[in-house]
Formats: structure tokens, C-alpha cells, sequence
């Protein structure tokens, strides 16, 4: 959501050539949502402080459309992903009280 740490990574920014004012620009959490659809957000209990940052960043930034976190312990952006094949996830059931508007 803040593209400011990759403009930090020399490894990539290498190609991808963000300048401070891009990066800030180009990072969705600074940009005001384009529908007021709502945004659910999760993040693994496994992840590094970053990505958990990120995370928080986008609930304080979008808060008008923010409808909330889910907190996924043990996990990390790979395996929670398989969560939502699983009915009984939290992260299941949150989708689809989203989907369901409840």
C-alpha cells in the first residue's frame, strides 16, 4: 500500500525507478478510493512488522470504506492465502459476510 520501502530496495527500485514524489503518488494507501466499496484487510500474525504497517496503513488511510481486519495467527502472505478455501476461517466467513453486505 506505501510503495516508499520498495523505492528503498536498491535490488528493485533498480528497474522500477520510484522517485520519492512516484512512489508517494503511485501507493494506494495515499490515494482515496475509487468506489466506496468496502475493504476488508488481513494480515499474518507470522508477517514481518512491515507488513503488518502496511496493513494498518490502509485501515487508517481508506477508513471510510475500512469494514475490517482479520487477524490470522500463525500464518504468513503465502499460507493465508489457503484460508480461503476453508469455510470455517475466520477469513472465510468475514469474505462472505462481505459479500452478503452483513
Amino acid at each position: 500500500y506505501d510503495l516508499e520501502p520498495i523505492r528503498l530496495a536498491d535490488f528493485l527500485n533498480v528497474d522500477l525507478r520510484l522517485t520519492p514524489a512516484s512512489a508517494a503518488k503511485m501507493s494506494p494507501a495515499y490515494m482515496t478510493p475509487a468506489t466506496s466499496a468496502p475493504v476488508l484487510s488481513t494480515v499474518g500474525g507470522d508477517e514481518s512488522d512491515e507488513f503488518k504497517r502496511q496493513n494498518s496503513l490502509i485501515a487508517k488511510h481508506w477508513r471510510k470504506s475500512f469494514a475490517g481486519d482479520v487477524a490470522m495467527p500463525g500464518l504468513n502472505h503465502f499460507t493465508i492465502c489457503d484460508e480461503l478455501t476453508k469455510t470455517d476461517s475466520p477469513l472465510f466467513k468475514a469474505l462472505v459476510g462481505l459479500c452478503k453486505g452483513a
